[in-house]
């Protein structure tokens, strides 16, 4: 029976957050309320980003960037605060695509081929906020489980491309940060 509510809650999570919790020890760890609550809370900041215009998303990361400078810079770390800047930067986050040379831009026109560079662009942006946030709260705080929620879709992220691709996640784009 045991094993049977876990299934249960299996399938109702991933209904309820789709491509956020997607295997089976993740269950475990979203039953905590404080874990449920942040699982929520991150579901709806990828939401968000989801629907952001890129001019509005540029300057969403800049204020990122911005927050977590003054943070380093001030004397105690909030952990609030410092979770917010690393939920955030998890939720802006997009799957690692293929390197540069993978892809054929021959296909592409030049506006295209700027898109395209411009959106890598702001992604190596969130992958360094995200780096930097969890650097720091690691130097501050010795425990990662409040932080599970973000680490876990950071890993889903990774999973995906890696299953999609059959390579691994050092052939991506900036394969090596991630």
């Amino acid at each position: 029976q045991n094993g049977q509510n876990l299934a249960g809650a299996r399938k109702t999570m991933q209904a309820r957050q789709p491509g956020l919790m997607r295997h089976p020890h993740h269950v475990e760890q979203a039953g905590a309320p404080l874990c449920a609550k942040r699982t929520r809370l991150l579901q709806r900041s990828v939401d968000c980003w989801r629907g952001l215009r890129v001019q509005v998303r540029e300057e969403a990361v800049t204020k990122l960037e911005q927050q977590l400078q003054a943070l380093k810079l001030s004397a105690g770390v909030d952990a609030r605060v410092l979770r917010a800047i690393i939920r955030e930067a998890s939720a802006a986050l997009t799957a690692p695509s293929r390197s540069l040379q993978d892809v054929d831009t021959r296909t592409q026109d030049a506006s295209g081929e700027c898109r395209l560079l411009a959106a890598r662009s702001l992604q190596d942006r969130v992958r360094r906020v995200l780096l930097r946030g969890l650097k720091l709260w690691r130097a501050a705080f010795a425990d990662d489980e409040q932080l599970q929620p973000m680490l876990l879709r950071v890993m889903s992220l990774i999973a995906d491309f890696e299953a999609s691709s059959g390579s691994s996640v050092n052939c991506a784009c900036a394969g090596q940060l991630w």
